[in-house]
């Protein structure tokens, strides 16, 4: 990581091998960019001497969490559409230092509205979850969140946490055990309190209606076919948290937050080879073996 530019934000996440990726904004006379770098416990670089290319635009308030796979998810803000405001944009960049989704990062909310207070947390099942507030008026703001998963935003729209008037800002989550978030935030709506919602893993809020009242027995679930040649149906009672695909080391290679009572999933790129699908419902789960031929 060497260079005569201005680094003027940067953050760092652990890469889970006992290495870790920093990622920072620079400035070149007048060009701004953002790179991420990987490095080992030895101190190696991984990802050339200069890093790999995030955005070509300039990121602000930068976080980064661990994929749990050895990448990570980025967060930032950054004011490429205006001077006048800054929207919240995240990426995906894989162990290997290729960016999973595309150029210069997905905004998690397109707005001509000014965004601040970004936190991002890792959620523990290879995605992430993000937060921000996005300003109404002069003295009003909206607080939003967003799931994040292999193939980009989770949840259609990003999730409106609270619309309470006044100042919403300086949120902070905790994972909720049931596959997603509880969310607190400072709120100047009578002056100054402490404010928290649940969200669901569908994005919806309040009380967690668990998709199965209870997982006792094989009859409830269904994977088929199995074998297969990757290309598979997962069927429910109920509509499951989240389904997770893991090789035979644990590493997630696919997840999904179904939608419905059955679910199809494609991996035709899996090497043939045996995988678990790990079926979650609130904090309990199946695992179930599956055979790519």
């Amino acid at each position: 990581m060497t260079g005569a530019n201005l680094v003027f934000d940067l953050n760092i996440a652990s890469n889970n091998t006992g290495g870790a990726i920093i990622v920072w904004s620079s400035q070149a006379d007048t060009q701004s960019t953002m790179h991420a770098q990987s490095v080992n416990a030895a101190g190696d670089l991984s990802w050339g001497i200069s890093g790999v290319p995030i955005s070509t635009f300039k990121g602000s308030f930068i976080e980064a969490v661990p994929d749990g796979n050895g990448g990570a998810y980025l967060a930032w803000l950054d004011d490429r559409a205006s001077i006048t405001y800054s929207n919240s944009y995240v990426q995906h960049i894989a162990s290997d230092g290729i960016v999973q989704w595309q150029d210069n990062g997905l905004a998690t909310k397109l707005s001509t509205l000014n965004q601040q207070w970004q936190e991002i947390i890792a959620d523990g099942s290879g995605g992430a979850f993000v937060t921000f507030a996005e300003w109404v008026t002069g003295n009003h703001t909206i607080t939003y969140s967003q799931q994040l998963n292999s193939t980009g935003l989770a949840w259609a729209n990003s999730v409106v946490v609270t619309t309470g008037q006044g100042w919403q800002y300086s949120s902070s989550m905790a994972l909720n055990n049931s596959g997603g978030i509880i969310v607190a935030w400072s709120d100047q709506r009578n002056e100054g309190d402490v404010y928290a919602q649940n969200i669901c893993s569908t994005g919806a809020l309040g009380n967690c209606v668990l998709g199965l009242p209870e997982i006792t027995s094989d009859s409830m679930l269904s994977v088929y076919p199995n074998p297969s040649d990757g290309n598979f149906t997962v069927t429910s009672l109920g509509i499951l948290d989240r389904i997770i695909v893991t090789d035979v080391l644990g590493k997630v290679i696919f997840s999904i937050v179904p939608a419905s009572e059955e679910t199809t999933i494609a991996l035709p790129d899996a090497n043939s080879g045996i995988y678990f699908a790990k079926l979650v419902s609130g904090n309990r789960e199946v695992v179930k073996k599956l055979i790519f031929k």
